[in-house]
């Protein structure tokens, strides 16, 4: 990783292998269909039409829970603070996941240009994908990782795969 000025504007510049360009594609894209957000539209009354008619979320599903947790440990208070945060944080959710699929859509032989205004977006949709692997996982926290996957296991793939987006992470953290 490391940070440029193409034409004036500040960028840091990961360098991915093709494949894991393809993996974050995918990993994006499916966060995207589980968030399920409504298309943003300039109009205000728009977006608030489109967001009372949006299918709720499955709450039984790990990965939704882990995403949008409860605040209140009351059933009604929980569900008026659902219908109240759930559409703004699922939009904002969308929106920071198709500013990294631009940036991934823009990749050249394996390098990702990550304006630094679009850094604190990759930060926390990586961080929303790792969250979502962990939910999967069953991983609470990282010492629950630690030598509990070996290589036959078929989540060993999902293990690299949540380790490699830490990896990221820190490394636009350290850019």
């Amino acid at each position: 990783m490391n940070g440029s000025r193409p034409n004036g504007a500040e960028v840091l510049s990961l360098d991915l292998l093709p494949g894991e360009v393809e993996v974050l594609r995918s990993l994006v894209g499916q966060l995207r269909r589980l968030v399920d957000a409504p298309a943003p539209s300039d109009d205000p009354l728009d977006n608030w039409a489109a967001e009372a008619a949006a299918l709720p979320l499955d709450h039984e599903d790990p990965v939704i829970r882990r995403l949008f947790p409860g605040a209140y440990a009351d059933a009604d208070l929980d569900a008026e603070y659902r219908r109240l945060a759930e559409p703004g944080l699922r939009a904002d959710r969308d929106a920071d996941a198709r500013l990294v699929e631009r940036g991934l859509a823009g990749a050249a032989a394996g390098r990702v240009n990550v304006p630094r205004a679009d850094v604190w977006a990759w930060l926390r949709t990586l961080n929303v994908l790792r969250l979502a692997l962990a939910a999967r996982l069953g991983i609470e926290d990282d010492d629950s990782l630690l030598g509990w996957i070996g290589p036959d296991d078929p989540r060993h793939a999902l293990v690299q795969t949540y380790c490699w987006l830490g990896y990221l992470l820190e490394s636009l953290l350290a850019a």
